[in-house]
């Protein structure tokens, strides 16, 4: 049965490294750029088992919160990893109060786009940033 938790952001920066296969120095220079946000981030990583096949991150901005860094190892897509690390954000949205979500996707990106149309996020025109209520979103 796969399990979603909140690791530290600490040891969510290691997992996500290692399931995108990134160098070690990546982890240092996105630790340091996330602590100079400055903002309070929530990480989210799913398990099936013992393995790590999905991740994501929330970053949460007045009442506002984003949607980021959202990765399945491509072995392990097509299973709805994906969508329920992107509910699990929403939910974690909605607890900490935010009024609104966002977050940007690449209009090549099919998978992402699939995947928001999945949890019922508007899809917008292309380099629009789409902003939703948490109300309307199936968390």
């Amino acid at each position: 049965m796969a399990d979603c938790h909140e690791p530290p952001l600490a040891v969510w920066l290691a997992i996500n490294r290692d399931l995108r296969g990134e160098a070690k120095e990546t982890l240092a220079a996105q630790q340091a750029r996330l602590e100079s946000l400055a903002l309070p981030c929530f990480a989210v990583a799913l398990n099936f088992g013992e393995e790590t096949v999905c991740v994501g991150l929330g970053i949460m901005e007045q009442d506002h919160f984003g949607v980021f860094s959202v990765f399945t190892p491509p072995g392990q897509c097509g299973r709805g990893y994906g969508t329920r690390v992107t509910r699990a954000l929403l939910a974690i949205g909605q607890r900490e109060n935010a009024r609104v979500a966002f977050l940007q996707v690449d209009e090549a990106n099919a998978a992402a786009l699939h995947l928001y149309t999945a949890v019922s996020i508007p899809r917008q025109s292309p380099n629009h940033v789409p902003h939703f209520s948490l109300d309307t979103a199936r968390a």
